[in-house]
């Protein structure tokens, strides 16, 4: 939960990148959490993810971003270590 609620403190490539090391971190410690552990796997469901993100928005009351931001990035690469 806590790596999740880090996603509102990206607001710079900075944050970003520390992001990115907690995911890291996440996927090393909390394997058992994550459902895409292969490289294949995890950018397959950045991609699927991807594709249908706006229409999740939309179902969640928010206004999907027309440009795309670091928090954006972030998300992305949360949602990606559990979609299916």
């Amino acid at each position: 939960m806590e790596l999740y609620n880090s996603l509102e403190n990206i607001n710079n490539r900075d944050d970003f990148v520390k992001f990115v090391d907690a995911l890291r971190k996440d996927l090393e410690q909390n394997t058992n959490e994550w459902e895409n552990l292969s490289l294949n796997d995890y950018l397959e469901a950045i991609s699927a993810w991807t594709s249908c993100m706006e229409s999740a928005y939309k179902n969640n009351d928010e206004v999907f971003p027309k440009n795309p931001d670091w928090k954006m990035f972030g998300r992305i690469l949360y949602i990606a270590k559990l979609y299916e």
